[in-house]
């Protein structure tokens, strides 16, 4: 492990230091799944894929808003289950304009939000 700081000479020093414990087993990994969402493509005509991975098995409500935050359509609801996972919906009966498709588990995760334009 590595410190700098900063001296009255207005130079810095560095502190050095190796770190060790017995019980000390890792850091834990925290998965984000919206941060690995993608939808795609966009601007789209007719088809729109989104790809997102989730935590743990959970049905799924996927909703389309528009730009002021109306509700468009509710797409589908889906188990779906944990690691990747990809659903395609038709965005050709919606008029042309800025779309945002959301998903909400129903144990409590979300897929981020995706900002689309249709077309």
């Amino acid at each position: 492990m590595e410190g700098i700081y900063g001296r009255k000479d207005h130079t810095y020093g560095n502190y050095l230091a190796q770190l060790a414990s017995p019980t000390f087993t890792g850091v834990p990994v925290v998965r984000h799944p919206a941060a690995t969402s993608n939808l795609y493509p966009n601007p789209a005509i007719e088809l729109v894929s989104l790809e997102f991975n989730v935590d743990e098995e959970q049905l799924f409500s996927f909703v389309i808003y528009d730009a002021q935050g109306r509700v468009v359509d509710k797409l589908l609801d889906k188990f779906c289950t944990a690691g990747k996972n990809v659903i395609q919906f038709n965005v050709a009966p919606l008029l042309q304009g800025t779309y945002f498709v959301k998903a909400t588990g129903d144990k409590g995760e979300n897929i981020a939000a995706h900002t689309f334009v249709r077309r």
